[in-house]
């Protein structure tokens, strides 16, 4: 133990690239920044604050700045130093500034310091815009759990998903907010899950198309205009994400090679899959500058339809895990499952050691999409007829 504190400096002049190169102790130590001799870090086991150590008429002062990396090297500065004035001038910096912080402008201050994909940050605003739009100018710190858990259960009537997706999006904004700027409640969300877990817990839906509703699910899928029928079957002979591959651009298809390669990705990082039979002939069905061109209402009514039609409830995603599944019971491992769905890899092992190409995938692709097939009682003929 010794030996590892032994490895931090007392001093060092702060930079992010520095603190993450950092290593673990095993007890909390505490380094000083040599451009601020005031800001200080205290790097522990789990966790890496900023600090402001300053000396104000005799009296020494401690101020939580915020953690590192929500609060970056240049920002903790920024903020030290204005502590530092607060306190000359005889104020009580450890008081929040952001008192007032409204979830309009949280949500504006997570997104822009989370750096999401494009898709992604206006898919966090427009759920916290559409089904908490009461809130969103009001301060953070009159948002209670009993009426997240009330505004739950209301969406959860209608789409138990949205409702899951409301929380989980708040839940980021609300703990960013109260670490970053001391606003509001970092567990707010928490707490309306334990009010929901103890008064009544929403059941989600079953979230895989049964076996025996398949056959129906396709007949109704065959029934779809020719657009929509290519992309709901895409997306179950792929696996990708709905809007992924739905705003996908034509020359995300190469048809010579039979592979699909998406940029633009939940993860950040490009999706190469290959296509199975059917769907290369359903892909190269098109000439459109566009993969497809479907609009998000368009997609929705289809599969709303398509559901009541089987009566069985199903979104694009459950596709995805039918995919998932279809590869599971082939007997296909997790290695494979993960690079099909273009999921993190974890592991030495995973992330350094086994690399898995577009051409090791053909053939579990080709096995999955025959035994879809089967199941909708179709044929590679029959896909384009």
């Amino acid at each position: 133990m010794a030996d590892l504190v032994t490895q931090f400096p007392k001093s060092m002049t702060m930079t992010d690239a520095a603190i993450y190169r950092l290593p673990t102790p095993d007890e909390r130590v505490t380094i000083r920044d040599t451009r601020l001799t005031q800001l200080m870090l205290t790097v522990g086991p789990k966790s890496r604050a900023w600090y402001l150590i300053a000396t104000v008429q005799r009296e020494t002062r401690r101020v939580k700045l915020g953690r590192f990396p929500i609060l970056g090297t240049e920002d903790a500065r920024k903020r030290a130093v204005d502590a530092l004035r607060k306190l000359y001038a005889g104020e009580d910096p450890r008081k929040p500034r952001e008192a007032a912080l409204t979830l309009r402008k949280a949500v504006d201050r997570y997104l822009d310091g989370r750096k999401l994909r494009d898709s992604s940050a206006a898919d966090c605003r427009g759920v916290i815009e559409r089904h908490a739009t009461k809130w969103l100018d009001k301060p953070l710190s009159g948002l209670t759990a009993d009426a997240i858990a009330t505004r739950y259960r209301e969406i959860g009537g209608k789409s138990v998903s949205m409702a899951n997706k409301l929380l989980r999006n708040l839940s980021a904004v609300a703990r960013h907010a109260a670490i970053a700027y001391g606003a509001g409640d970092a567990d707010i969300v928490k707490k309306a899950r334990v009010l929901l877990g103890g008064i009544d817990t929403l059941e989600a839906r079953s979230n895989l198309i049964p076996d025996h509703l398949q056959a129906g699910w396709f007949a109704e899928v065959c029934k779809l205009p020719h657009d929509t029928r290519r992309l709901v079957l895409a997306l179950a002979l792929t696996g990708c994400r709905k809007d992924e591959l739905r705003t996908a651009t034509g020359d995300a298809w190469n048809g010579a090679c039979r592979v699909i390669r998406i940029e633009q990705t939940k993860s950040g990082k490009p999706h190469t899959i290959p296509a199975g039979a059917g769907l290369t002939a359903i892909l190269n069905a098109s000439a459109s500058e566009r993969l497809f061109t479907v609009g998000e209402h368009e997609l929705r009514s289809a599969y709303e339809r398509i559901g009541a039609a089987i009566g069985h409830p199903w979104s694009p995603h459950d596709l995805r895990r039918g995919m998932a599944t279809a590869a599971a019971r082939l007997g296909y491992g997790e290695l494979v499952i993960k690079r099909l769905l273009n999921h993190a890899a974890q592991g030495v092992t995973q992330t350094h050691y086994v690399k898995l190409s577009v051409d090791d995938l053909r053939a579990p692709v080709q096995a999955i999409e025959d035994h879809l097939l089967a199941l909708w009682g179709t044929t590679v003929e029959q896909l384009t007829a």
